[in-house]
C-alpha cells in the first residue's frame, strides 16, 4: 500500500516563544512533545518500507490540504499530536476526513471527546462507568461544588501525556484551589477540571482491535522509583524525566486485572474508538476502580510508551504492532492489502 505518515513541519519543529493558553503548555513541554513524535515517526516510516509499503511523509502546516491531495495515498498512518496545542490532533483527522483521506486510529470527533476530558467523564457518567467526581472551572471564581470533596486535582481538561500537572496541582483547600486554578488557566486556558484525588495505586489498559476490542495486559504505573512511595501520581516533570517505572502485567488480583480490562473495553466503546486506545485508572485503598480517561491516540515510541510495551507482553513486538495497526485500519475501511 501506498501510505501517508504525518509528520511535524520544519517551522513548527524549530518554533520557540513563550506559552500562550492552548498552545502546548511551556517550551519545556513542547520541545519534550517534538522529540516523541519525531522518533515515533521515524520509527513507525522504518516499520512500514522494510514491509514494502510505499511510505510519503506528508508534514502538517499551511500546505496540508494541498499535500493531502497530491499525494495519492490509499491510507494515512496517524500518530500526529501536534507541537501546537493538542487540539490539532482532532483538527489534522477532520481536515482528513473533509478530504476523503484515510487513516489510522479514531475519528476526529472521538479525538475531540477524549481531549476534552470533562466531555470524556459526562460520557462515562452516562454510561455507568466509574470516574471520579469533578467540577469545571472556565474562571478561577467559579463557584465550588458543595459535594466535591478534598483533596482535590487540578489539571488542563484539553492536554495530554500529563501536561499542566505538578506536585502543586494537588490541593487540600479551596484557597488553594482558587490559585493553582488561576495559574492554570493563565497557561493552558480553559476549560480546567478539578476532580477528587483517588489515593491509591495507577493502572493504564491499552486496547487495541475492532471486532471485538480486546485489553491488552494491564500496566502499574510504580511511583517508588522517583522516590513517591506507593501514592505519587503522574505530574509532567516525572513522567519526562522517565523516573517512573511501570510493572507489566501489574502485580494485582486476577479479579482486579479483568475488571480493570472489562472497564478500558466499556470506555473504548463508550467513546466509540478504533483500532486502538489507552484508559487511565486509579484504585483506592478499597479496591474501586475509577477511569480518569482516555487516551484516543496512546503513544507509539518504540521502548518508552505505556501501550507498545504492554502490547510487547501480550506477544505483539514493535514491528507487528505497527503492522496490526495498518491491518486494522485497512479492514474497518475496506481497503485490500497489497
Amino acid at each position: 500500500m501506498r501510505v501517508g505518515v504525518l509528520m511535524l513541519a520544519p517551522e513548527e519543529r524549530h518554533a520557540t516563544g513563550p506559552a500562550r493558553p492552548g498552545k502546548g503548555g511551556t517550551e519545556v513541554e513542547r520541545g519534550r512533545s517534538i522529540a516523541q513524535q519525531e522518533a515515533t515517526t521515524a520509527a513507525i516510516s522504518r516499520i512500514l518500507a522494510e514491509a514494502g509499503h510505499e511510505v510519503v511523509e506528508i508534514p502538517v502546516n499551511d500546505r496540508f490540504m494541498e499535500r493531502l491531495k497530491t499525494a495519492g495515498v490509499d491510507i494515512v498512518f496517524n500518530t500526529y499530536a501536534g507541537a501546537a496545542g493538542r487540539a490539532s490532533q482532532f483538527q489534522v483527522c477532520a481536515v482528513m476526513d473533509l478530504m476523503g483521506v484515510r487513516y489510522t486510529g479514531s475519528s476526529a470527533e472521538v479525538h475531540a471527546l477524549g481531549l476534552a476530558k470533562h466531555t470524556t467523564k459526562k460520557i462515562l457518567r452516562h454510561e455507568g462507568l466509574p470516574t471520579p467526581a469533578f467540577q469545571t472551572f472556565y474562571t478561577p471564581e467559579t463557584p465550588l461544588d458543595a459535594m466535591l470533596r478534598f483533596p482535590l486535582i487540578v489539571k488542563p481538561s484539553r492536554e495530554g501525556s500529563s501536561v499542566g500537572i505538578s506536585e502543586d496541582s494537588v490541593v487540600d483547600d479551596e484557597r488553594t484551589l482558587r490559585r493553582v486554578l488561576e495559574r492554570t488557566l493563565a497557561v493552558y486556558g480553559g476549560p480546567v477540571l478539578a476532580e477528587e484525588f483517588i489515593e491509591g495505586r495507577e493502572f493504564t489498559v491499552g486496547v487495541l482491535g475492532n471486532r471485538p476490542p480486546r485489553a491488552l495486559p494491564v500496566v502499574e504505573v510504580n511511583f517508588a522509583a522517583a522516590g513517591r512511595g506507593t501514592q505519587g501520581f503522574y505530574s509532567h516533570e516525572l513522567k519526562s524525566q522517565d523516573v517512573i517505572g511501570t510493572e507489566c502485567p501489574a502485580n494485582v488480583e486476577v479479579s482486579l486485572a479483568e475488571e480493570l480490562q472489562r472497564l478500558a473495553v466499556g470506555a473504548f466503546r463508550a467513546l466509540e474508538c478504533s483500532d486502538c486506545a489507552r484508559v487511565d485508572f486509579r484504585v483506592d485503598g478499597e479496591g474501586h476502580p475509577y477511569i480518569l480517561e482516555l487516551n484516543t491516540l496512546p503513544g507509539m515510541k518504540e521502548g518508552y510508551s505505556d501501550f507498545p510495551k504492554a502490547a510487547a507482553v501480550a506477544g505483539y513486538s514493535y514491528e507487528r504492532l505497527v503492522l496490526a495497526l495498518l491491518d486494522l485500519a485497512a479492514e474497518r475501511h475496506g481497503i485490500a492489502a497489497r
